[in-house]
């Protein structure tokens, strides 16, 4: 989600961009059996640029990922 103001196929690209998030730490990523899948959101008055917005999404979705990971490995 962000508070940045974007068009329905601009939000659609951060949504798109953002699923790189998943290919960067998951190895295979998008196989027909996995299911993910990533919402986006926008609801603001600010303005950004699309790719930048994406990438940052990319890089907080695989941060989040790993970030995930350590913390399930340290509860098993």
């Amino acid at each position: 989600m962000t508070n940045v103001k974007f068009t329905k196929s601009q939000i659609n690209k951060v949504a798109q961009m953002a699923q790189n998030g998943i290919e960067r730490v998951i190895r295979p990523a998008h196989t027909m059996f996995d299911g993910d899948i990533v919402f986006s959101l926008s609801c603001g008055e600010f303005s950004a640029d699309v790719n930048l917005v994406g990438d940052m999404a990319a890089d907080s979705l695989s941060r989040a990922i790993v970030s995930t990971v350590e913390i399930s490995n340290q509860i098993a």
